[in-house]
């Protein structure tokens, strides 16, 4: 991870701590006390299956549901495609949103989403997470170095 990465993260579990609708809000990379997301399954024979799921930021609805954030700077198109699997999976999913750091990573958040999330449905055949709630943000270059400038352009773009 990059200190750009945690900075964003930071940035990102700031914004979240602020969001009304959320009662709770947990950040990797912030020296805050961090819980993992449990994604369970039921086998064949009866015996559960648990996956431990750490994205980078995560938030509880005090209504329900759970938003999950991830950031996204060197991570390799394998990275990519499990961050959006395991999210989908996430009990009460709402929102999915990535931060785009890395070059051509935006295009690839696109394309990975749609391709996974349109063929992903639950047993009655229902959609687990629509493509239409997953939020993209591209930092450009040019604001990388500024901190207050990430928060303006994440705040727009996933709507804080």
């Amino acid at each position: 991870m990059t200190s750009l990465h945690d900075k964003v993260v930071s940035t990102l579990y700031e914004l979240c701590r602020g969001y009304k609708p959320y009662s709770k809000v947990y950040a990797d990379h912030v020296n805050v006390p961090y819980k993992v997301i449990q994604i369970h399954s039921q086998e064949l024979r009866r015996v559960a299956a648990v996956y431990k799921f750490q994205p980078d930021v995560w938030a509880r609805y005090k209504r329900g549901g759970v938003d999950v954030f991830e950031v996204w700077d060197s991570q390799t198109p394998s990275d990519c495609t499990e961050d959006i699997l395991f999210s989908a999976l996430t009990p009460g999913i709402q929102y999915l949103s990535i931060v785009c750091l890395g070059r051509g990573q935006y295009e690839l958040a696109k394309i990975l989403s749609a391709v996974i999330l349109t063929t992903l449905h639950d047993e009655e055949g229902k959609s687990l997470l629509d493509n239409r709630n997953v939020l993209i943000s591209r930092i450009p270059e040019e604001i990388k170095s500024d901190p207050q400038k990430i928060k303006l352009q994440l705040k727009k773009d996933f709507e804080f």
